[in-house]
């Protein structure tokens, strides 16, 4: 293909493995159009037609040629598919369009009232390069030309194609900062039409080499022509399945590739038929078209597609949409415009995640699989939009009710499993937001209140987010702290701890007992300085030295339970008082009730120090 390298080729100035040749699989044929001149890098356009750049002579009043090789220019030509495998007599596609020195190869939107095709032009130092030019259905045909914002004086860029949806564009460009001498790149443009900034493919695709000629199946099946990897020989077509953002590459079979340049490969909707340009030996000129039939599927890809509406269905302008793997690693991105539709390709058999982020609204995602038999699958996706709430609370005194400032909170969320920690303010008060909270949710949080001189205490909050704004925990929670005077504090006045009560004569711990005993455990737990004197008492009947050794084993046995069950269990101590600290008059030899005399039976948990 000297010629045609001359203009659509002037960009040439770890591999996969070959597949090997399978006659059952494609049967080719030389077109009959095809003559001396070249003809090549054919386009679907609308149903049934072909657009094909070509250098045969037209009906022109003006001959036009090359004047440094005497060859003549491309121009755009169409054809109508007869027979699924040959090509009418072709056509100029329009005067207008094919009037500067070459034109082509092109491609269409799905309506065919879009086109982007290949021009060329040169620049101030006599080079021709390549540009790209769109052009737009009217009532008149195809309107004024319209050069892409990425062309550029300094480098070429051409073969264009677009995605079936028309707003992907993919084309070869030798522009710097690429893999090789020509990579594969691709732009996108707004609903509004707008064109962004062209991504080169990346090494999965482009190589070391020349990588040129793409072209994108509906199925995400990106065919390109590169001399950068193991092939037949010169320009090797090969097949991309870019299902979710990857891609594996393999070079198609014999007889599509052979030991000339064989590129420009396109494929029907069904992949049953197709084109091809090759310079191979046996044809009719420089450069031939080939038609293709294909009797087996190329593995496609399953396409997902959705909307990203807020709850009333109203589409969300300008969410990031990402594609992940059941990893959670971010496979493909799409930022939706004013229709906020997104689509990707996906494998089947396989689990993906979709989820959608916008700014003002709640994440949401959704778990994506599609079986081997599906070729499309919708998600549509609803963000519901972030509503203001947060916890507030007062931390104060239990016997002042004066607010306690520099306080810690620790607010421990039990759906989430997050820890925010805050210190009151002057007026004790705090304030923590539940930004991943939504209406309707049920919420547990634990709040634990630490101060200086104060028992550290917690409290379980748990509450139906049923309203928007602030919920105050001072009213639906005790907020209170007690303030502690180590050798004189007792804990039972602190904390809800019912009496401890002992069998007759006996020292050993009833589960009654033992469920008080792990309240003790727990704000020991809580305070890990604190130090308790535990003691127990008796009533005055039996002997006081009886007593006395009842009360010291009993004592003894309590404190032996929390120690097991706290850290740092040299914090507390058993002692027994026997009889000697009676709350009332029933001494030795006075009449008690069995009321009166319970009263002197008990244990006391002294703060000895904080």
């Amino acid at each position: 293909m000297k010629t045609n390298f001359l203009f659509v080729g002037l960009f040439l100035v770890s591999c996969f493995q070959l597949i090997a040749g399978n006659d059952d699989r494609f049967k080719i044929n030389n077109l009959k159009i095809n003559n001396e001149q070249s003809d090549m890098g054919a386009a679907y356009y609308q149903h049934g037609r072909v657009v094909f750049a070509s250098s045969r002579p037209s009906a022109r009043p003006v001959y036009r040629e090359w004047k440094k090789s005497k060859l003549p220019f491309y121009d755009l030509y169409i054809s109508n598919i007869v027979d699924t495998v040959q090509l009418d007599d072709p056509q100029l596609l329009a005067w207008d369009i094919n009037q500067h020195f070459n034109e082509g190869p092109a491609t269409f939107s799905a309506d065919g009232e879009f086109m982007v095709y290949t021009s060329n032009f040169y620049d101030i130092d006599g080079v021709k390069r390549l540009k790209l030019v769109s052009s737009v259905v009217n009532s008149k045909g195809w309107g004024a030309p319209v050069e892409l914002p990425f062309n550029n004086v300094s480098y070429s860029v051409g073969h264009p194609t677009l995605s079936y949806d028309g707003r992907t564009l993919y084309f070869a460009s030798d522009m710097p900062g690429g893999f090789g001498g020509v990579d594969i790149y691709k732009v996108t443009r707004t609903l509004e039409g707008v064109w962004g900034y062209p991504e080169n493919l990346g090494e999965k695709i482009n190589t070391k080499g020349d990588d040129l000629f793409p072209f994108i199946h509906n199925s995400g099946l990106l065919f390109f022509s590169s001399n950068g990897r193991d092939g037949m020989g010169g320009l090797d077509i090969f097949v991309a399945n870019m299902t979710a953002g990857s891609a594996t590459v393999e070079a198609l079979e014999a007889p599509i590739n052979s030991t000339a340049d064989d590129f420009s490969f396109i494929m029907a909707e069904d992949q049953k038929t197709g084109f091809f340009t090759s310079n191979r030996e046996g044809g009719k000129g420089d450069d031939d078209l080939y038609s293709f039939t294909n009797n087996k599927d190329f593995k496609s890809s399953i396409v997902l597609n959705g909307v990203v509406t807020d709850v009333n269905g109203q589409p969300i302008n300008g969410t990031l949409v990402e594609l992940q793997d059941e990893n959670g690693n971010i496979l493909a991105t799409s930022t939706c415009e004013a229709d906020c539709a997104f689509n990707f390709q996906i494998e089947p058999n396989k689990k993906y995640f979709v989820v959608a982020k916008k700014e003002g609204f709640y994440d949401t995602k959704e778990e994506i699989s599609a079986s081997g038999e599906e070729k499309e699958v919708t998600k549509n996706l609803k963000l519901a939009k972030i509503v203001k709430m947060a916890l507030v609370g007062k931390v104060t005194d239990e016997a002042t009710g004066n607010p306690i400032p520099n306080a810690t909170v620790t607010v421990f969320d039990n759906v989430t499993k997050k820890k925010e920690v805050y210190t009151t303010d002057t007026n004790g008060s705090f304030r923590h937001l539940m930004n991943n909270k939504r209406l309707n949710e049920n919420a547990v949080f634990d709040i634990q209140l630490e101060a200086d001189k104060y028992l550290t205490i917690t409290r379980t909050y748990k509450r139906t987010l049923d309203k928007e704004g602030d919920y105050n925990l001072s009213l639906e929670s005790n907020m209170r702290m007690s303030k502690i005077q180590t050798g004189v504090t007792k804990l039972e006045d602190l904390i809800d701890v019912k009496p401890i009560y002992y069998d007759l004569g006996s020292a050993e711990i009833r589960p009654d007992a033992a469920k008080e005993l792990d309240k003790i455990v727990e704000v020991m737990n809580l305070n890990p300085t604190m130090q308790i004197e535990l003691g127990s008492h008796t009533d005055s009947r039996g002997s006081d030295e009886a007593n006395q050794t009842l009360s010291h084993l009993r004592a003894e046995n309590a404190a032996d339970y929390i120690k097991k069950r706290i850290s740092n269990p040299e914090r507390i101590y058993g002692r027994g008082y026997g009889e000697t600290k009676l709350l009332n008059k029933c001494k030795n030899n006075v009449q008690c009730s069995d009321e009166e005399h319970q009263k002197n039976r008990r244990t006391e948990f002294k703060i000895i120090k904080m």
